[in-house]
């Protein structure tokens, strides 16, 4: 802290000045950044790791595991509804990697949900004939170039750890009501 803010927080302190909205405003900025993060929005990114560290931790050590050692701000109430609500978090995954499956469904043999679970090796299958495709004609290209894009977009699903994929693929594409329509 400069000395001008030492003098201003004396002053205030004695009673010779008195503070303004804006000298509360700059204090409570500056204890924010001191604080730990809040962890808004990071709950759906890191939910498969919650559910994974929550069968050795209870909620409340998960908690300050992510303040002590993360400066993350994750209330234990939250680290247990995270943990109760999983099926969700599985569908928010599911749905999002569903995109990704699809585009690659549109211009492959394969069903999204067969891509999602990849029984078949059919994430590899689509690799390799990206791979394959690549020095063919201006349409093999442009067929390439859509593949690419279905896999990046299905990334994020297949970087998930896969005890949580298993339990995604259990809960919200194996035991989807039939006649359910895919996204």
């Amino acid at each position: 802290m400069d000395e001008g803010r030492m003098f201003k927080k004396v002053a205030l302190a004695s009673g010779m000045l008195q503070e303004t909205v804006q000298d509360m405003g700059a204090e409570l900025v500056e204890h924010a950044q001191q604080e730990a993060v809040p962890a808004r929005g990071k709950l759906e990114e890191l939910f498969p790791y919650i559910v994974i560290a929550s069968k050795h931790m209870s909620a409340r050590a998960i908690s300050r595991w992510f303040e002590d050692k993360k400066n993350l701000k994750i209330s234990a109430a939250s680290v247990a509804k995270v943990i109760r609500e999983k099926e969700g978090y599985c569908q928010k995954a599911v749905d999002r990697a569903r995109i990704g499956a699809n585009r690659l469904a549109e211009i492959s043999e394969f069903e999204s949900d067969a891509i999602l679970t990849n029984e078949n090796g059919e994430k590899e299958t689509l690799s390799q004939e990206y791979a394959e495709i690549l020095n063919g004609t201006d349409e093999q290209r442009a067929r390439a170039h859509d593949l690419i894009i279905g896999l990046k977009m299905l990334n994020e699903w297949t970087i998930l750890p896969e005890e949580i994929r298993s339990l995604c693929i259990e809960k919200c594409i194996k035991n989807k009501p039939k006649g359910e329509d895919e996204q």
